[in-house]
């Protein structure tokens, strides 16, 4: 787990589907899977079946919410009202989130999108919807450059922060002054888990709660040197 004891500039990165957004297939529809639904719905197995296609049919699910289930991880507009700088790395074409937005916000009595200055896709690099370590390597370098010291990344999927942590050791060894922490959030019970290249946790108030006493850590960390300084 890379920490700092530096004031820097802070943005916050968050996966969408499973991390923001629980979703489970509704097997109501009369479908196991949503990758069974879109079967049927094209005609066509899965692997002739384009990412670019997969993703954007997400269209008639996310607008008819029920199909997924969906619904907004619980303290959602605490926790990115405080940690302000908000941006979204999905597998997902940017559509998604407002098709996601039309279901949702009527029922939650608040828009979504406020809470992101940008929504960034893998569609961003290809057509493709896999996350690799060099989409990162990519994001992070253009983050790095526009003042983000420290980047906060959460995700359900643990192989994800692997690829960050790949991308975060390359851009390190340019910007030694970069420095990153790492989410892996399981959907469970209430718990802080500090698993040495990322903490683990269960819900989002979780994260909530460390990085509040991480940033007041850290402030007196950056007090206290600068006490020193003076005397």
């Amino acid at each position: 787990m890379i920490m700092t004891n530096k004031k820097s500039k802070i943005l916050c990165l968050w996966d969408l589907a499973g991390t923001l957004f629980p979703e489970k297939w509704n097997i109501n529809t009369g479908f196991d899977s949503y990758v069974k639904w879109l079967e049927n719905k094209l005609g066509r197995k899965r692997k002739e079946i384009s990412d670019r296609e997969y993703e954007e049919n997400f269209k008639i699910p996310y607008l008819n919410g029920e199909m997924f289930n969906l619904q907004i991880q619980p303290d959602f507009k605490k926790v990115l009202s405080w940690t302000k700088r908000n941006e979204t790395f999905s597998t997902g074409n940017r559509e998604q989130m407002a098709w996601r937005a039309r279901y949702l916000n009527h029922k939650i009595g608040f828009n979504i999108l406020d809470y992101f200055q940008v929504m960034n896709s893998t569609f961003d690099y290809g057509q493709t919807n896999k996350k690799t370590p060099e989409m990162m390597i990519d994001y992070l370098e253009k983050k790095y450059d526009a003042g983000y010291k420290i980047v906060v990344y959460t995700d359900d999927n643990l192989k994800n922060l692997k690829f960050f942590i790949k991308a975060g050791q390359v851009i390190k060894k340019k910007h030694p002054d970069f420095n990153w922490r790492l989410y892996h959030i399981l959907n469970t019970a209430s718990l802080i888990k500090n698993k040495d290249d990322y903490f683990e946790i269960g819900k989002l108030s979780d994260f909530l709660a460390n990085e509040k006493k991480l940033r007041k850590q850290y402030a007196t960390i950056n007090h206290n040197l600068e006490k020193n300084k003076t005397n």
